[in-house]
């Protein structure tokens, strides 16, 4: 197990991945930050975006909301609101709804209420395409 660490990645409904990794990128709310094996130690927050890791030398991506990661000595726990594999992405799907949010966009001003969901929204369906579209060209 040299040069690899435990990754878990938790949501509220359930256990998404646990297993050995050699690095996790995740989207800090600071900037993108990448995590090799001997990280120091780390509390942080996370915002809404891709998460990939590397795992036998393959790499695999996920969409996932913001939450928290703990890096410690040998493990690096990930808590977010959501994760999605891109494997698990059905883009036709998602830019269905997408198109959906984005008439529904059109219609609001910053200032209406419920605008906020609706951007919010158009984001996490973006990141999901971006993320399924990774997956693909791998």
């Amino acid at each position: 197990m040299a040069g690899e660490f435990i990754l878990e990645v938790v949501t509220p409904e359930r256990l998404v991945f646990s297993d050995s990794v050699e690095s996790v990128t995740l989207p800090h709310q600071d900037g993108e930050i990448g995590i090799l094996v001997g990280h120091i130690p780390l509390l942080g927050l996370l915002r809404c975006g891709e998460l990939n890791y590397t795992r036998k030398g393959k790499k695999t991506f996920y969409a996932v909301g913001g939450g928290y990661v703990e890096v410690t000595g040998s493990k690096v726990n990930v808590l977010v609101d959501y994760a999605e594999a891109a494997e698990n992405i059905d883009r036709e799907i998602v830019e269905k709804q997408l198109e959906e949010e984005r008439r529904k966009l059109a219609e609001l001003t910053e200032y209406d209420e419920g605008y906020e969901n609706v951007k919010q929204m158009v984001d996490e369906l973006t990141l999901r395409i971006r993320v399924a579209e990774k997956e693909r060209m791998q």
